[in-house]
């Protein structure tokens, strides 16, 4: 089973075939080839997903501000993982596998799920059912809390406003890529054409050692008077923050089939600004977010209609979704390799 979806995946047979691609990203200007179109649309390969990098990855998940009391709990659905996070009588937060687990999970170890909270106070979840997971999160994200873009913030200064979210007929990996370059901006989202961003100088830094993309949005100087500089941060494999003096802002892309996705936000604002301030930057995110669910729509109808088969990527321009592109390709590669030397599928299996 698990050679022939390497075969499926387009990186053959044999073990010398499916190593995990580590070339670095090519400096010149020169195309990339992007993820095979079956990436998008196997119900196989959401399952190899499923265990390769959802239930072995750190998630970000969201922030502590949302679970003030002992008792207070959110539920999440992580591809088809149920996943409670809550606040237990000692005031720790933890996490554990279904929404019915609570009462369980107190006589029942193997229900907790791995929980870190960075500096700032952002909850990460890794699902990995062995007592330490493989993957640690100093490995991963080292100093992602630590970016000094963030000096200007106090992160206690912001308290929960409100959630919303969009179901849509696409796979989560397009999400990803559209989030993570700004090429379509100019002509589809006239929100950042009022000088919010600069289009010209948008950039993102790819972290080569680990798995964030910082967005560089050179944000002009008189909207940063204003409070509005924007930074935004993409965490492997389907989580982003962006943060301003007003807002904060955790968008979740959370698979639900190879062919569905749940855009999943929350909100904060921050408790000194104004209802003014605060409402500039959230209703225009927003309608940006309502834009690129139009844009994943029509690219996974071409995925799917055979237009799009193994497209080209541009080194620069989309320098976003070829580093996460690149780890997709890594992460599930080796995970199958692992699998099929070992004659078994590894991770969760529910």
């Amino acid at each position: 089973m698990v050679g022939s979806l390497l075969g499926y995946l387009g990186f053959g047979g044999n073990r010398a075939a499916v190593a995990p691609q580590t070339k670095a990203v090519p400096t010149k200007v020169q195309s990339v080839r992007a993820l095979p179109a079956n990436w998008y649309t196997s119900e196989e390969m959401y399952q190899l997903e499923r265990r390769a990098i959802f239930s072995r990855r750190w998630l970000l998940m969201t922030h502590n501000s949302r679970l003030r009391k002992s008792g207070d709990w959110l539920h999440y659905d992580i591809a088809n993982y149920d996943v409670v996070i809550h606040k237990d009588s000692a005031g720790e937060i933890q996490a554990i596998h279904g929404v019915d687990a609570l009462d369980i999970a107190k006589s029942d170890s193997s229900k907790y799920i791995h929980v870190r909270i960075d500096r700032n106070g952002f909850i990460w979840l890794n699902l990995d059912p062995n007592e330490k997971p493989e993957v640690s999160w100093e490995d991963r994200f080292d100093h992602i809390d630590e970016q000094t873009r963030f000096d200007q913030f106090d992160f206690d200064d912001y308290e929960f406003d409100h959630t919303w979210n969009i179901v849509g007929p696409f796979n989560w990996k397009i999400l990803a890529d559209n989030f993570n370059e700004c090429y379509h901006c100019a002509t589809t989202h006239p929100d950042l054409t009022t000088g919010l961003i600069d289009l010209e100088s948008y950039d993102v830094y790819c972290d080569p050692k680990g798995d964030h993309i910082q967005h560089k949005p050179n944000t002009p100087e008189d909207f940063k008077a204003l409070g509005q500089e924007i930074c935004s941060t993409y965490c492997f494999p389907n989580v982003s923050f962006t943060v301003t003096k007003h807002f904060l802002f955790i968008q979740k892309f959370m698979p639900k089939s190879p062919k569905e996705s749940m855009m999943y936000y929350e909100v904060w604002r921050n408790k000194h600004s104004s209802e003014e301030d605060f409402l500039l930057i959230s209703d225009t995110y927003k309608r940006v977010m309502c834009e690129d669910k139009v844009l994943c729509e029509r690219s996974q109808k071409n995925i799917e209609a055979g237009i799009f088969v193994n497209g080209e990527l541009h080194p620069q321009k989309e320098k976003g979704p070829i580093f996460f592109q690149k780890r997709c390709r890594e992460v599930v590669v080796e995970h199958a390799t692992r699998e099929r030397r070992e004659g078994r599928k590894i991770g969760l299996q529910f």
